[in-house]
Formats: C-alpha cells, structure tokens, sequence
C-alpha cells in the first residue's frame, strides 16, 4: 500500500500597514519553525490595495493545488483569510479579524 501524504500549507496574513517582521508573524514563524517542521509556512507582504493583495494570494495558493491549506490571518489579513477560505477551503484562525473593512477604509478607496 502507498500512502500518499498531501503537503500542508499555512498562510499568515498580517494587517493593514503591517508587514512579515510584525512581533505576531515572527512568533507564530518561530513557533511553527520550532514545532511543525513539515508544515509549508508563509507570510507574504500585503499589497495594501485589496485586489493586487487577493492576485498575489490567489497565486500563492495556486502554487499548492492538491494541500491542505491553512490560513492565519490579523486584522485586515483575517479578512483575507476569510476570502480564501471561502474560495478554497481548508480552516482558519482570526485574530481580531476586519469584518468590513470597505467600511472601516473609505478614506482609502
């Protein structure tokens, strides 16, 4: 028998105008360096415009067709996660997550 073992990716989106090197994305890095090896482990920087940011993850995720995915997403990347959630599947944790960002960002659109 062969055991086909699907690689796991995880993701974590940081907020609006943050970036990889916030003390959470290095924590949760350290953490999953330290414990889940095996785990495929990014954090991309967020373009701050929402369609150029949801391009970049779409290829992202397209680079792992057969995973299990996994997203972590803070503040505005909970947003996000709930996005590729919903268009890809897999689970998710939010912390503190942007619900309606559109709202929140008027001044910015």
């Amino acid at each position: 028998m062969t055991y086909n073992k699907r690689e796991k990716v995880i993701i974590y989106l940081h907020g609006f105008l943050s970036s990889p090197q916030s003390v959470k994305a290095q924590q949760t890095k350290a953490f999953v360096d330290e414990y889940y090896p095996d785990l495929i482990f990014y954090i991309p920087q967020l373009d701050n415009h929402p369609k150029p940011a949801a391009k970049m993850l779409d290829e992202l995720v397209a680079q792992h067709p057969n995973a299990k995915l996994g997203f972590i997403g803070s503040s505005m990347g909970g947003y996000f996660s709930s996005y590729l959630l919903e268009r890809y599947g897999g689970k998710a944790v939010l912390i503190n997550p942007a619900v309606q960002p559109y709202n929140l960002l008027t001044d910015y659109l």
